[in-house]
């Protein structure tokens, strides 16, 4: 358990799992994940996202791979 703060501002005891397998596409990544209480919509970080390499359309509410690396994707170490 973890205590974390949600973004409606109130701290709240929550529970963490994991490992969690997370593919999309080509790409995958491995994560833990923090479990919600009720009927909360499932949210995708940006460290996996970052992770996989991979790049959000909001105009067609999609992901996808980047089309100058479709086959490995690119981890920055800054």
């Amino acid at each position: 358990e973890k205590l974390a703060e949600l973004a409606n501002g109130h701290g709240e005891k929550v529970e963490l799992v994991g490992p969690v397998d997370i593919r999309f596409d080509n790409r995958s990544t491995t994560c833990r994940a923090v479990v919600l209480p009720g009927d909360t919509q499932v949210l995708l970080g940006a460290i996996p996202m970052e992770d996989m390499d991979v790049i959000i359309d909001p105009r067609n509410q999609q992901l996808t791979v980047p089309p100058e690396r479709p086959y490995l994707a690119k981890k920055s170490l800054k």
